[in-house]
């Protein structure tokens, strides 16, 4: 048993991730701002990729695609949110655009 936790653990603490977040074993749902102007937005559009056992990846999560998404000509904001089950076992991030 401890052989297992021990490789479970190992698995977790070796995994590279594509940017620095705070990142639960079991479970996270994070947002952080990527990008941000100084003009106001009313206008929300959203876009998403899916992971499944990091094996299969679909989506589109550009900004571009919640832009139309939104029907948003000129971008205020962007955040990431990051939604990851069992280390990876599903991952969705939605690219979150705000603007006018």
């Amino acid at each position: 048993m401890k052989k297992i936790l021990l490789a479970c653990m190992s698995i977790g603490l070796l995994s590279s991730c594509s940017d620095v977040m705070t990142t639960g074993m079991l479970y996270t749902n994070v947002t952080t701002p990527a990008g941000v102007t100084s003009a106001p937005g009313n206008k929300v559009g959203k876009s998403s990729c899916v992971s499944v056992l990091g094996l299969v990846a679909i989506g589109d999560a550009s900004i571009k695609a919640a832009k139309i998404n939104g029907r948003i000509n000129a971008v205020s904001s962007v955040d990431a949110q990051k939604q990851v089950l069992l280390m990876g076992l599903i991952a969705r991030t939605t690219t979150i655009v705000t603007g006018n």
